[in-house]
Protein backbone atom coordinates (compact mmCIF):
# COMPACT_ATOMS: atom_id res chain seq x y z
CA UNK A 1 0.00 0.00 0.00
CA UNK A 2 1.42 3.75 -0.71
CA UNK A 3 1.13 6.72 1.52
CA UNK A 4 0.02 9.90 -1.07
CA UNK A 5 0.17 13.66 -0.06
CA UNK A 6 -3.14 15.51 -0.50
CA UNK A 7 -1.06 17.40 -2.80
CA UNK A 8 0.39 14.74 -4.80
CA UNK A 9 -3.17 14.02 -6.27
CA UNK A 10 -2.83 16.72 -9.13
CA UNK A 11 -0.11 14.93 -10.31
CA UNK A 12 -1.86 12.51 -12.70
CA UNK A 13 1.27 9.47 -12.42
CA UNK A 14 0.14 9.67 -9.03
CA UNK A 15 -3.15 9.14 -10.29
CA UNK A 16 -2.41 6.04 -12.40
CA UNK A 17 -0.06 4.46 -9.92
CA UNK A 18 -3.41 5.34 -7.22
CA UNK A 19 -5.89 3.41 -9.92
CA UNK A 20 -3.85 0.37 -9.37
CA UNK A 21 -3.21 -0.23 -6.06
CA UNK A 22 -4.92 0.71 -2.47
CA UNK A 23 -3.51 4.34 -1.27
CA UNK A 24 -3.24 6.20 2.15
CA UNK A 25 -3.72 10.17 1.00
CA UNK A 26 -2.35 12.22 3.98
CA UNK A 27 -1.87 16.02 5.00
CA UNK A 28 0.70 16.64 6.79
CA UNK A 29 1.60 13.56 7.39
CA UNK A 30 -1.74 11.73 9.25
CA UNK A 31 -4.26 9.41 7.07
CA UNK A 32 -7.03 11.55 6.14
CA UNK A 33 -8.49 9.13 2.89
CA UNK A 34 -7.99 5.31 1.82
CA UNK A 35 -8.06 5.17 -1.74
CA UNK A 36 -9.19 1.75 -3.19
CA UNK A 37 -8.92 0.84 -7.26
CA UNK A 38 -12.69 0.30 -8.44
CA UNK A 39 -14.22 -0.40 -11.78
CA UNK A 40 -17.93 -0.45 -13.14
CA UNK A 41 -18.25 -4.32 -12.40
CA UNK A 42 -16.95 -3.92 -9.12
CA UNK A 43 -18.54 -0.59 -7.86
CA UNK A 44 -21.68 -1.47 -6.03
CA UNK A 45 -20.00 -4.45 -4.32
CA UNK A 46 -17.20 -2.35 -2.75
CA UNK A 47 -19.60 -0.01 -2.14
CA UNK A 48 -21.67 -2.33 -0.01
CA UNK A 49 -18.68 -4.09 1.44
CA UNK A 50 -17.59 -0.31 2.55
CA UNK A 51 -21.11 -0.03 4.34
CA UNK A 52 -21.02 -2.70 6.02
CA UNK A 53 -17.67 -2.42 7.58
CA UNK A 54 -18.85 1.42 8.55
CA UNK A 55 -22.11 -0.37 10.42
CA UNK A 56 -19.38 -2.42 12.09
CA UNK A 57 -17.01 0.09 13.35
CA UNK A 58 -20.22 1.98 15.02
CA UNK A 59 -21.14 -0.70 16.45
CA UNK A 60 -17.80 -1.19 18.14
CA UNK A 61 -17.75 2.34 18.60
CA UNK A 62 -21.36 1.99 20.46
CA UNK A 63 -20.25 -1.11 22.34
CA UNK A 64 -17.34 0.35 23.55
CA UNK A 65 -19.50 3.69 24.87
CA UNK A 66 -21.61 1.12 26.87
CA UNK A 67 -19.06 -0.13 28.47
CA UNK A 68 -17.01 3.24 29.49
CA UNK A 69 -20.55 4.64 31.07
CA UNK A 70 -21.16 1.07 32.88
CA UNK A 71 -24.48 0.25 30.79
CA UNK A 72 -23.06 -2.81 29.01
CA UNK A 73 -24.03 -4.14 32.65
CA UNK A 74 -27.87 -3.43 32.67
CA UNK A 75 -29.99 -5.82 33.55
CA UNK A 76 -32.72 -6.57 30.83
CA UNK A 77 -35.43 -5.31 33.50
CA UNK A 78 -33.39 -1.94 33.54
CA UNK A 79 -33.01 -1.85 29.69
CA UNK A 80 -37.28 -2.28 29.82
CA UNK A 81 -37.55 0.45 33.00
CA UNK A 82 -35.09 2.47 30.71
CA UNK A 83 -37.25 1.91 27.29
CA UNK A 84 -40.41 2.68 29.71
CA UNK A 85 -39.38 6.10 30.61
CA UNK A 86 -38.18 7.12 27.55
CA UNK A 87 -41.16 6.18 25.61
CA UNK A 88 -43.67 7.86 28.33
CA UNK A 89 -41.43 10.56 28.65
CA UNK A 90 -41.83 10.87 24.68
CA UNK A 91 -45.40 10.79 25.03
CA UNK A 92 -45.65 13.64 27.41
CA UNK A 93 -44.04 16.12 24.98
CA UNK A 94 -46.44 15.48 22.27
CA UNK A 95 -49.50 16.76 23.88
Amino acid sequence: MQFVAHTDLRSPKVWSRVQKEKAVVTNHGKPVALVIPINENNFEEILAQVNQMEGLQALHDLQAQAKAAGTDRMTLEEINQEIAATRKERRARRT
